[in-house]
């Protein structure tokens, strides 16, 4: 049962004091002034190299919104919510192959997002990174999953922790309340009320107040996410994830460890840094994972080549307890969040 028992859609409104969702520079900044970032993220990724040769395209994306909420148990609450996005997908040539190296930054504020000139430069360089990219030999070894990539393998965690799925028999964690599931460096929380993060509200779409849940301490189970309907379902009280007629995150993230992702390439003898990943192949029921992949081969501690073409496969139950090291560059640009981290052993399907 989780701590806040109590916590249901008749509750009183709470407060948004402090949540900080709001920031008014997302609508009074000038439309010329947000055409010319666009225009700006273009061109300096465009002028990086003269490999790049084409352009998926970039964007300057904000919104200001305001949600309210009223439902018959005498709820009725509001509260205002704004957001902005930089991002750009410059296209390298490698030959007869084109290469997208796509980067982008999102927050509640235009004046907390990385410079326009950092996010092209950090696009361009993902692109052109990946110019003569060989597929690797097929090996088990560390796998490294850069932060983006690493918010897709919680978002697979989040599948199973849900408790409609869980009602459903779609999870491998059923029953697993209170065991060690994963290592020492995996605590994951689910936290609905972090100042400026972007997945933050003061409460859900039934209108329960969103909370602090830790749902792995340092490896154990402590509890699934739910909303009101599978809470009583389940004998549980719901945790504040209802989302539009299902459950969803608030701000789901694995939690920061000490070092840089440069410490964790710099400790691996052998591995892969897994930049992007393709494709969907994730059995709840087992924990069975496997995607395509692209990133860049590490020996002795440094990248040696770009790599692509090539499988990722174990278990979640088994990436969850060989994760063995979580970097410190966790960013709150989505409501699944994960900083960089490694695995200590996974299959990668390559050339024989």
């Amino acid at each position: 049962m989780n701590s806040a028992d109590c916590r249901n859609p008749e509750a009183s409104v709470p407060s948004d004091a402090g949540l900080g969702m709001y920031c008014d520079d997302v609508t009074t900044r000038k439309a010329e002034s947000k055409i010319g970032d666009a225009l700006e993220l273009e061109s300096i990724a465009r002028a990086a190299d003269a490999r790049i040769v084409n352009s998926g395209g970039s964007r300057v994306i904000d919104t200001d919104a305001t949600l309210a909420l009223a439902n018959s148990k005498g709820f009725a609450g509001a509260y205002r919510a704004s957001s902005a996005l930089l991002a750009t997908s410059p296209i390298a040539q490698d030959g007869t192959d084109k290469l997208v190296g796509s980067y982008g930054t999102a927050s509640r504020s235009y004046g907390t997002l990385e410079a326009v000139g950092a996010v092209a430069a950090k696009a361009a360089h993902r692109a052109l990174s990946m110019i003569g990219a060989r597929k690797p030999a097929t090996m088990r070894c560390a796998v490294i999953f850069d932060r983006d990539v690493a918010a897709g393998v919680l978002g697979d965690i989040f599948a199973v922790i849900n408790a409609a799925n869980v009602s459903l028999g779609n999870s491998f964690l059923i029953d697993r309340i209170g065991e060690r599931v994963g290592s020492e460096l995996a605590t994951i929380v689910d936290d609905g009320r972090l100042p400026h993060a972007l997945g933050t509200t003061p409460f859900d779409a039934e209108g329960v107040p969103t909370a602090r849940n830790v749902v792995f301490d340092r490896g154990v189970l402590k509890t699934f996410l739910y909303d009101t309907y599978y809470g009583r379902k389940l004998g549980a009280a719901s945790t504040g994830n209802a989302a539009g007629g299902g459950i969803g995150p608030n701000n789901f993230y694995l939690a920061p460890g000490p070092g840089m992702p440069e410490d964790l390439i710099a400790s691996t003898r052998r591995g892969v840094l897994v930049m992007d990943t393709i494709g969907f192949a994730t059995e709840s029921v087992t924990g069975t994972y496997s995607r395509g992949a692209r990133g860049y081969y590490i020996e002795n501690g440094e990248i040696v080549y770009p790599v692509d073409e090539f499988t990722i496969a174990g278990n979640l139950v088994e990436m969850l307890g060989a994760v063995d090291a979580v970097a410190s560059d966790l960013v709150f640009d989505q409501p699944i969040a994960a900083p960089t981290f490694r695995v200590a052993e996974m299959t990668v399907s390559g050339r024989t």
